[in-house]
């Protein structure tokens, strides 16, 4: 029989690669794309994306998978979905898994057009910047294609990205600006003057610059903010407010793999929350790159994208595979009776394949034929895991290019047929997908053993036939073996496809029987290819024999190893595997007692036992709130019984009261251990030998053996002791626990611990210091703290009012446990002695507390310490700087102290000499009690009333009146107190005989105090009181106040700017010395005022005023430093006024200054000001002349620049100022010069009013310098020097043929011709007006110079019209010999017309 591609061959029309280029050959492809779960799902993450309804939701997109998944098809799919016709759309949208997103999606669709724009390949993008380059010209290219000359490219944010673009270095914008076709250099004086133009945000500018720009294919945007600016332009100004763009990425993956640390993806990724610009970014995930990445990197990419993972969909694949295996024509017959056989081969075993997704599953197989069911099975899972770009799931069906090398499906139909291996079996794809050296790389750790595996021993097999199950073998195990693959399940019982001998039965079902397949087998484990670990289910898995002189010994021996190194001794230390598992079952992570307990499992040898037990005892010395457990595994059931009596005597022992043991009646056997040894070697060999699929199943293996003694122990009999109790039958973990914690933990030891108020586990997280805040406040921020508040409002405490109440609190074990905490805290904090925070938190840790570092304690001592916010306690750190009882305050300690970090703290009551101050300073400064809890919270707050609510120093006050203090004995006491105050204020001398000072000079004087309060915070008192002094120290300060007009409010603000620090801390002398420096600034400030006209109150006003002028000067400063001006001195003195901040200005400078400005700074400022005169004195020192008007239109020419432009530049313009001035001379010079010599106005006016263009008349020299006067007449700019040479020409030369009307005529017949001369004089009014209505010459006579044909033509049809009858006549009246002679002439000055004559 023939082989198989004599029945069968591929559909032309079949697509192993799709991609945009696909659509040409096929452009109704993408409406046959087979929808499956994946592209549901894209389209549910689309619609939930579109819709405004959940933020969160709206994302870009991430299409990603494995080479051959068709990401690149799905991609096409929903640029048809974004861009065709509704219409269009709506029947594949009611394909049957799309339609319950049919009607949102076309909804969002009606909402107007989307600007779907397509792009692959990352090619050349290696940076952030460039991608957004890139994605800019897309979208601009997209809008020109799609609206035209109505595209909008966007304005708002032109101006951020031209300044940027007009300064990039790696441009040569001085080329651009001396060679655009644009004409830059017509319309701008210089590169600068155009940039600054852009900087200055002009519009024009700016345009020029994006135009530049995109001539020349460059993006516009480096930075995202503005980029996405742009892109919000764009979407508003092309009205795609309601829909938006849709940029749809193909081949995005190079991007990725070149620029790991991208910082441009991630923030537009989420750019659509703001804007309606969605991302489709098509990449394949390959690990050959993603290692380099980093899956953690990739992953936080992801994560803002809606992830669309795209799959070797088995239904979809099955589909296209099938319906592109068409049967040749003519072999319908045959090929249907072949398949008969083929599927009759495979009947028994049909069910055997229930791990494939097919609906008909027989028919299907039968369409599919002869690919084999298993082969079918397995395609899907190894083009997904191994598959690259050059091979794939469909470049296995159709590569002609790869049947050459004896692999793929056209090579097995070319090859074999039904009575030569007669199914396309697992095997053939070993050869396509793993035999290729250049793909091996890229394979997992597993395969590539598996490949090397192969290729060193496929030499050993001479026979087709072990050659096939060989390669089965190795395909199962290279795949299923890798810990990463994505494999198929079995829809009805979920089990997997495995590399095992079953399987492979499976996969020659039809060809080979099962005992062929098992002495195969057999063959190749005796040659050492292949290993078969038998299982307890009677399978064997297929495994690569292990390395070494014999397998059997390399695991006799690392067995060994392994027993030796995890003892039961050491499987039972602390962190121990056995020990870790009962101890994690015995002890319940979702228990709030859990951070309580410490549990300590041990073997029931006598050392393991005192290990565990000295840990328990060292654990519980070091933390008092913690009660320990012991649990002891036995190895044989018998010692449950016998061990009984030691595990009294071991609990009788303990002085903690805090411990207890138990035993365990399910033992650990020596088989138990046994099983879990071999697990341990096999997972340790498969990874050495790199198979780390294998090794992950092993290591897996022995914790499920570990999990089941444990599982089974903590849920047995158990028996325990704490001190004299004893449990002799606990059934369970939980039975034991509960008993443990209602007896012995919460019912004797530490019956207040926190877990009598709270239940909730998540309370008792690591404490924070925002928990202990809120219990000081009783607020609830979150969930975990709110349990902590249903806890204390559960036992009846939430609603007291006092910490008395607490301390009565009763009715339940959590009312008691609150109760014991704050009556202890009480007693404590009533003994007025100091209380050592150490030391208090050592005894809350200790029964009957038992208080630590968590969530819960924090919340309750915040809960109780609340009571003593702002009391007269101070904490103190150890350095003597007591820190205030505020709330924040003791939330802090309570952290600090719960976490051991208050040693040498303690807090402090403060002394009876304070208590006796405290009411007085509150009441003079109006502090509260909460701003003076002690000393150094008073000077705090004395301090922050003198700066923020007073204003000035509080010695100020002793510069008032006597009366304002009701008399001269009142004034002395005032005093008195008043240096006092400052002396606490700045903690000088003895504090204690300070404030002991003060409380005895306020006895009796209660109106005393009033009367300072009221004074000090009454701000005109406050400021009078500071001007006396001022005065008193500097009487010229008075006459300039009065001069400048300041108040004493400006005063105290002048005096603030030179000072440092807070006000409170200003001394007299400080304050005087700052005096004698404003007296000079003052000064300076009245001479300016009287030069400028004005009328400012400090130095930096008229700096302000100066600096603006100088910033933009007609003449500049630089160039009137030049002239000899003997106010010069002055101008620099004012200059660096301006310019120099007062106080950073030499004293000895300021005081010179302010003598300059004293005699002559009006003259200055009115020559900045108005400097038309200094310009005339330029010029005249520059040699340049002009008259009064050019000079106005010089100094009005110029535009304003600083003081420090450049005496260069400054030169040029008026170069060029004074070149115009020339041109404009010129210009007028030689028109008047025309007009004497032509008499009329123009050279247009004289060749219209002769009909003759002037250039046939004159000679060439003439005609030229007419030709620049004609350019200048018609508003053309012109060069300098040619128009100059034309006017001294006119000046020393006469036309005299201009007006000369025989030479004009007879220069026109020259050119026209001599014999038009009669006719043209006959009808010269007639003529004339036909030539300068033909459309060819038109009445711009001087355009006729070069027009001579047409003038002739013109002539010619008129005499022709006019001449034309009359000479027919005189020919008919011709003699014979005249009328031969006049032919012949016509012949001599015609000879083209000899062809009327001769035939």
């Amino acid at each position: 029989m023939a082989n198989y591609n004599s029945y069968i061959e591929l559909s032309p029309h079949y697509e192993s690669v799709v991609d945009i280029d696909s659509e040409n050959r096929n452009p109704n492809m993408w409406q046959e794309y087979i929808v499956h779960e994946d592209m549901k799902d894209a389209l549910d993450k689309i619609c939930q994306s579109l819709s405004f309804e959940d933020m969160d939701k709206r994302r870009s997109f991430w299409v990603h998978g494995a080479y051959g998944t068709g990401k690149s098809y799905a991609a096409i799919v929903l640029k048809h979905l974004f861009e065709d016709p509704v219409d269009s759309i709506r029947p594949f949208l009611s394909k049957q898994l799309l339609i319950p997103y049919r009607d949102a999606f076309i909804a969002q669709r009606e909402k107007g057009k989307y600007l779907v724009v397509w792009k692959s390949q990352t090619t050349d993008i290696k940076s952030g910047t460039q991608l957004m380059m890139a994605v800019e010209l897309a979208i601009r290219e997209k809008l020109k294609e799609e609206f035209g000359d109505k595209a909008y490219y966007g304005k708002k944010s032109l101006t951020a990205g031209a300044k940027e673009a007009v300064n990039k270095a790696s441009i040569n914008w001085q080329d651009i600006f001396d060679n655009s076709p644009l004409g830059l250099c017509d319309d701008y004086e210089s590169l600068d003057a155009f940039k600054a133009e852009v900087e200055a945000g002009n519009l024009k500018a700016c345009n020029l610059v994006a135009k530049i720009f995109r001539d020349n294919g460059w993006g516009f945007f480096t930075v995202i903010e503005d980029f996405k600016a742009w892109l919000k332009d764009i979407i508003e100004g092309n009205n795609l407010q309601d829909t938006g763009i849709i940029f749809i990425w193909d081949e995005f993956t190079t991007y990725l793999r070149d620029n790991p640390n991208d910082d441009v993806l991630q923030p537009l990724s989420e750019y659509c929350k703001e804007q309606p610009f969605f991302m489709c970014l098509i990449v394949h995930k390959d690990s050959s790159w993603l290692s380099n990445v980093g899956e953690d990197t990739y992953n936080r990419i992801v994560h803002r994208y809606h992830s669309m993972e795209f799959h070797v969909s088995e239904g979809a694949a099955y589909e296209l595979i099938g319906n592109s295996i068409l049967v040749r024509a003519g072999m319908e017959d045959q090929w249907n009776t072949i398949r008969d056989n083929l599927m009759k081969s495979i009947s028994k075993n049909l069910a055997d394949f229930d791990q494939l997704d097919l609906s008909n599953k027989k028919d299907r197989f039968r369409q599919l034929c002869p690919l084999h069911p298993m082969t079918l099975s397995m395609l899907a899972i190894v083009a997904q895991n191994f598959g690259a770009s050059q091979r794939t799931l469909f470049r296995f069906m159709k590569d002609r290019k790869e049947s050459a090398q004896n692999v793929g499906f056209i090579y097995y139909i070319n090859n074999f047929g039904y009575d030569n291996w007669r199914w396309l079996t697992t095997d053939f794809l070993w050869d396509y997908f793993f035999m290729r050296e250049s793909d091996v790389k890229n394979f997992s750790t597993e395969a590539k053993s598996a490949y090397q595996h192969f290729v060193n021993k496929k030499e050993f097999i001479s026979d087709d036939y072990h050659m096939h199950v060989f390669k089965a073998a190795m395909l199962l195990i290279a795949v299923m073996s890798s810990g990463n693959v994505s494999n198929l399940y079995s829809q009805a019982t979920q089990r997997k496809v495995a590399a095992t001998r079953s399987t492979l039965y499976k996969c020659f079902v039809g060809i080979l029987t099962k005992d062929d397949v098992n002495n195969y087998l057999n063959d190749l484990c005796e040659i050492g290819l292949l290993r078969l670990d038998v299982m307890t289910n009677g399978d064997a898995r297929l495994q690569i024999p292990y390395t070494g002189t014999g397998s059997g010994d390399v695991f006799k021996y690392r067995k060994q190893m392994i027993m030796a190194k995890n003892t039961r001794y050491e499987l039972f230390k602390k962190g121990g595997v056995f020990a870790k598992a009962i101890e994690g079952k015995i002890s319940d992570k979702n228990d709030a007692a859990y951070s309580r307990i410490y549990v300590a499992a041990s073997s029931s040898d006598t050392s393991s036992i005192n290990n565990r037990r000295d840990e328990i005892h060292t654990e519980l010395a070091k933390n008092p709130y913690k009660f320990g457990l012991l649990i002891i595994a036995i190895d044989e059931a018998s010692k449950f019984s016998s061990m009984q009596e030691k595990i009294k005597q071991i609990a009788a022992a303990d002085t903690t009261g805090r411990f207890a043991v138990c035993i365990l009646k399910s033992p650990l056997t020596d088989d138990h251990l046994d099983r879990w040894y071999n697990a341990r070697t096999h997972s340790e060999l498969a990874g050495d030998e790199g198979k780390s699929g294998d090794a992950e199943r092993y290591s897996q293996e022995s914790d499920v053996i570990v999990s089941e003694w444990s599982e089974s122990a903590g849920d047995d009999q158990i028996m325990a002791v704490c001190g004299t109790k004893t449990y002799p039958s606990e059934y369970g973990a939980y039975s034991l626990m509960a008993n443990l914690k209602k007896d012995i933990i919460f019912g004797s030891v530490f019956t207040a611990a926190p877990e009598q108020i709270v239940k909730t586990n998540t309370a008792f997280k690591k404490m924070q210091a925002t928990t202990t805040e809120a219990g000081i406040k009783k607020t609830s921020p979150n969930t975990q703290v709110g349990n902590i508040v249903n806890g204390l409002k559960t036992v009846g405490v939430w609603d007291a009012e006092t910490l008395a109440e607490l301390t009565q609190a009763t009715g339940n074990d959590g009312a008691k446990a609150i109760a014991t905490i704050a009556s202890y805290i009480s007693e404590k904090f009533a003994q007025g002695t100091q209380i050592k925070l150490d030391e208090l938190w050592m005894e809350l840790q200790k029964p009957p507390y038992g208080y630590y570092n968590c969530m819960a304690c924090g919340y309750i001592l915040g809960f109780v310490l609340r009571h003593y916010v702002n009391s007269e306690f101070s904490w103190n750190k150890g350095d003597n700087n007591p820190w205030p009882f505020t709330e924040k305050n003791i939330a802090i300690m309570i952290n600090d102290m719960c976490s051991g970090k208050t040693v040498n703290h303690y807090l402090s009551p403060g002394s009876e000499i304070w208590q006796k101050f405290k009411p007085y300073v509150q009441r003079v400064f109006k502090l509260s009690d909460g701003e003076a809890v002690n000393e150094t919270e008073a000077r705090k707050y004395m301090s922050k009333q003198c700066t923020e609510k007073a204003g000035v120093p509080f010695w100020s006050l002793e510069y008032l009146p006597e009366e304002k203090f009701g008399g001269a004995s009142a004034k002395t006491a005032a005093d008195e107190i008043i240096s006092l105050f400052c002396d606490f204020m700045s903690e000088t001398g003895d504090q204690e005989s300070v404030m002991g000072d003060i409380t005895v000079k306020f006895t009796g004087k209660g109106q005393l105090r009033k009367t300072l309060t009221e004074l000090y915070f009454d701000q005109n008192t406050v400021y009078e009181a500071f001007s006396n002094f001022i005065s008193q120290k500097r009487n010229e300060l008075q006459d300039l106040r009065t001069e400048i007009g300041l108040t004493n409010l400006d005063l105290f603000d002048a005096i603030h700017q030179l000072m440092q620090g807070q006000v409170s801390t200003w001394t007299e002398q400080q304050v005087e010395e700052k005096v004698e420096e404003l007296c000079i600034e003052y000064r300076a400030v009245a001479a300016l005022n009287k030069a400028l006209g004005l009328k400012r109150k400090s130095i930096k006003q008229l700096s302000d005023d100066m600096n603006n002028a100088f910033d933009n000067m007609i003449v500049p400063g630089s160039v009137i430093e030049t002239l000899g001006y003997d106010w010069i001195p002055t101008l620099k003195a004012m200059r660096t006024i301006a310019t120099t901040q007062w106080s950073k200005i030499e004293a000895a400078d300021r005081m010179a200054y302010t003598d300059l400005i004293s005699s002559n700074a009006k003259t200055v400022w009115g020559n900045v000001t108005s400097s038309k005169a200094v310009l005339k004195k330029y010029m005249d020192a520059h040699g340049h002349s002009c008259t009064d008007e050019e000079l106005t239109d010089i100094f009005s020419s110029l535009k304003a620049s600083k003081y420090d432009a450049s005496t260069t530049d400054f030169d040029n313009k008026i170069a060029s100022q004074l070149n115009k001035i020339a041109y404009n001379r010129n210009k007028i010079r030689i028109n008047e010069l025309w007009l004497k010599q032509s008499g009329f106005n123009s050279v247009t006016e004289w060749c219209n009013n002769w009909a003759v263009p002037v250039q046939w008349v004159v000679s060439d020299v003439e005609r030229d310098h007419i030709a620049i006067l004609h350019s200048v007449q018609s508003g053309k700019t012109v060069n300098d020097v040619s128009l100059n040479n034309a006017t001294q020409y006119f000046e020393n030369n006469t036309v005299d043929a201009l007006k000369d009307k025989s030479k004009i005529m007879d220069c026109f017949f020259t050119q026209v011709g001599e014999n038009y001369r009669v006719p043209f004089e006959a009808s010269a009014t007639i003529l004339v007006s036909r030539l300068k209505t033909n459309q060819k010459l038109t009445s711009d006579v001087y355009s006729w110079a070069h027009k001579i044909g047409d003038i002739r033509h013109t002539i010619d049809e008129f005499l022709r019209s006019k001449y034309c009858e009359d000479a027919k006549k005189e020919v008919r009246k011709m003699d014979a010999d005249k009328l031969r002679d006049k032919v012949v002439e016509l012949l001599e000055t015609n000879p083209d017309l000899y062809t009327m004559f001769i035939k």
